[in-house]
Formats: C-alpha cells, structure tokens, sequence
C-alpha cells in the first residue's frame, strides 16, 4: 500500500512538472522565435506529437519490460536531467534563428517550416519520454493487480493523479514561479 501511494504521488508530481516544462519551454522559445500563434501552437504541437510518440511506443514496450517501475524511473530521470540540459541547446537557439532569417528572409511558410524542425529537434525527445510514462505504470499496475476491475480502477487513478498534476503544474507555472523568477533574454545570450 505505502509502495502504491508512492507511484500515485510521483504520477501526480509528474504531470506537473510535465505542463510546469511545457509552459516553461514555450516561454522560453518564444524569447527565441517571438510570441505569435504560430510559435506557440509549434510547441504545443511538439509537445502533444512528443506525448502521443511516447505513448505509442511505451504501450507497446511496456509488456515486454520486467520490472516497468524501475523502466518509469529511469525514464523520469531522462526528462529531469534533459530538462536541467534544455537551457544549454536553447542557448545556441538565438543564432539558429538569424542563421535560418539569413538563409530563407523572408519567407514565411519555409521560416516557419525550418523553426518548427528545430522546435521539434529540440522537445521531441524529453516529450517522448513524458509519454511513455502512463504505460510505464500501468504495467506496473497490471502486474501487481490481476483482477481485472481492480487493474482499470487502478489505471483510471493513476491517469486521474496524472491529469491532477498537469493542471497544478500549469497553474503554479505560469502564475507564481514565473512571474517570481522569470525568464529574461540573458539566460540565452550568454550573459
């Protein structure tokens, strides 16, 4: 029981830390590519592509992983430490954006197009690895749960403390950490 409340609590500290980066990052790209809709939606594309990616192939790794919770863990290690990494690559993301102004100017749809690449290089990887959790754990619940009521209860929890979290995380991002510490240009111009 005390080994369940724990993966319950960590699902729920997941799904907010999950949307706290997701806010995160696309505050910190649109100090790069600017705030319009089309920057945004970028990142929110990334960023659900990323989940539904991760999702698809945790669901169909998931079966085949012996002990899923500690596969849950090092994953959620991966999206900690390429969170503590993601400043460093956007950092470079200044100059990628004049490089790219200077090769296609003004070109709308094939500057938008190359930003969306370079938005994706960057997210898809931390994003997939977001999404591969759900299954990650409803392994781990199937294992230890064999009636199959108890399992879909189980599961239903799971994405409820999940979904619990994102909208914490959510709030608590873009309401009080950063509006407290905020983001300035100078995190990414080497200042």
């Amino acid at each position: 029981a005390r080994m369940e409340f724990l993966v319950f609590l960590c699902f729920l500290l997941s799904g907010g830390s999950g949307l706290l980066f997701e806010v995160l990052w696309t505050r910190e790209l649109q100090l790069v590519f600017g705030s319009t809709t089309l920057a945004m939606s970028t990142v929110l594309s990334v960023f659900m592509g990323g989940l539904a990616l991760g999702s698809l192939l945790g669901g169909r790794l998931a079966p085949k992983v012996r002990r899923p919770l500690v596969a849950y863990a090092l994953v959620e290690a991966g999206v900690g430490l390429y969170a503590l990494l993601l400043p460093l690559f956007l950092a470079r993301y200044p100059a990628l954006n004049a490089a790219l102004w200077r090769t296609v100017g003004d070109h709308f749809v094939f500057l938008s197009a190359l930003r969306f690449l370079a938005t994706a290089l960057v997210l898809i990887i931390p994003t997939t690895l977001m999404g591969a959790t759900l299954p990650l754990l409803s392994q781990y619940v199937a294992q230890k749960h064999a009636a199959i009521v108890g399992t879909s209860v189980q599961i239903g929890t799971l994405f409820a403390m999940n979904t619990t979290g994102a909208v914490v995380g959510t709030f608590l991002s873009g309401f009080v950490l950063l509006p407290r510490l905020g983001i300035t240009h100078t995190n990414y111009l080497g200042a």
